[in-house]
């Protein structure tokens, strides 16, 4: 499963930081921290030397992980007759 995060990706240091999305495999999160911007938390994965800067909360990328794995342990629902008798 791969979740798709847009993160800020600063190019200058004279301009604001440019929004990219990604893909990012939630078992390779190594760890996820306030951002030193108010409003971004810091993900640190995939071996990476310095983290993705992400908008948000730590609590709201927690909620937004768990909730994908929630989506793929619900049970099938099954098909429902429709027919007008």
């Amino acid at each position: 499963m791969v979740i798709p995060l847009t993160i800020l990706v600063r190019t200058s240091a004279s301009e604001p930081p440019e929004e990219r999305t990604i893909g990012l495999n939630p078992d390779a999160v190594a760890r996820i921290e306030e951002g030193i911007d108010e409003g971004t938390i810091h993900l640190w994965a995939d071996g990476t030397d310095r983290p993705y800067v992400i908008r948000g909360t730590v609590e709201e990328h927690i909620a937004y992980v768990n909730g994908w794995f929630e989506e793929e342990e619900a049970e099938e629902c099954e098909p429902v007759n429709t027919e007008i008798a």
